[in-house]
């Protein structure tokens, strides 16, 4: 997926003209084998992010997103609705990625957001946001991750140091730490539990 914000668009009648610029743009060709279109502020049930588009933001090793690991054992009043989950690969003991595309931005009628880890590390890894929200995963299973402003720091944040549930979500930091170079985990997408 190209970077988003080297990629700008204008909208005439039923067409969609693409812009690509930035440094290294300029006299490059560029290939472009499909598109995807979504509307931003449609959630799938209560998920709030696809996580299939994603970026590094510290020390992961390789990611892709799969189809033969998938989040089967959600708790009832915490559904995931996906049909896969992320593979990600540490590359060292604390590493780092987000979401780069949300289906909602503006949480404030959510009282919860929440994603599921499954590893078969036994060393008692965790999984997290940037600063808050650690939590234990046990090997073998789909372990829930739950994050609410309430939290440690304000709250989950968002790359640039503003807190989801403040100023929106944008690109979430989902952290794993405790862990090795070459664990393997799979992570679902963001999912939010409306306020009551």
């Amino acid at each position: 997926m190209l970077n988003t914000k080297a990629i700008g668009y204008d909208k005439h009648g039923d067409e969609i003209v693409l812009r690509i610029f930035g440094e290294n743009a300029k006299g490059k060709t560029i290939y472009i084998s499909s598109i995807r279109s979504f509307d931003v502020e449609k959630s799938d049930g209560n998920r709030i992010t696809d996580l299939s588009y994603s970026k590094i933001v510290a020390n992961i090793g390789d990611m892709e997103y799969v189809t033969d690991k998938q989040c089967t054992t959600a708790d009832a009043d915490r559904p995931v609705s996906e049909a896969g989950s992320l593979k990600v690969t540490a590359g060292g003991s604390d590493c780092g990625l987000a979401a780069s595309l949300n289906f909602v931005t503006d949480l404030s009628n959510y009282s919860e957001v929440y994603f599921y880890v499954y590893t078969d590390v036994t060393t008692s890894p965790e999984a997290g946001a940037y600063w808050c929200g650690n939590t234990r995963l046990t090997a073998g299973q789909w372990t829930r991750v739950s994050l609410t402003a309430d939290m440690l720091n304000g709250g989950p944040w968002n790359v640039d140091g503003t807190k989801i549930f403040e100023t929106g979500l944008k690109d979430m930091v989902i952290r794993l730490n405790e862990c090795a170079a070459g664990d393997v985990f799979y992570i679902t997408s963001l999912y939010g539990v409306p306020k009551a």
